[in-house]
């Protein structure tokens, strides 16, 4: 690892800490999105744009229920790309987790989801 990645995994994990902090002591269901949001931000945070980038066409392909295509990235990162890259792996599971469950049932099982 060069010292530019150390330094920004330091920089990640503080920035972490302090958006579990606050999503820890918010008091309305807006401001913890917005801690929410920041929290998934940093995970997805990667060294090498051209990667972060590949798991944002992932993403919308999964959403766009393309789970096929999502994958087909997601594995492409983890086996050829960044290995050690863990939000690609989390992506990779979540794939697999709505292909046995339905999204429109995850959806209608999480609260602040169906205010959306």
């Amino acid at each position: 690892m060069d010292k530019s990645s150390d330094i920004n995994e330091k920089h990640i994990s503080l920035c972490l800490d302090h958006f579990f902090q606050l999503l820890h002591n918010t008091e309305c269901l807006e401001d913890a999105f917005i801690a929410d949001e920041g929290i998934k931000e940093l995970w997805k945070a990667h060294p090498d744009q051209e990667i972060r980038w590949s798991l944002d066409d992932g993403i919308t392909n999964l959403l766009r229920g393309d789970k096929v295509a999502a994958l087909r990235i997601y594995d492409k990162i983890v086996e050829e790309d960044d290995p050690k890259y863990m939000e690609a792996w989390n992506k990779k599971a979540t794939c697999h987790y709505v292909s046995i469950i339905p999204l429109n049932f995850c959806f209608r099982n999480i609260p602040y989801l169906q205010m959306l």
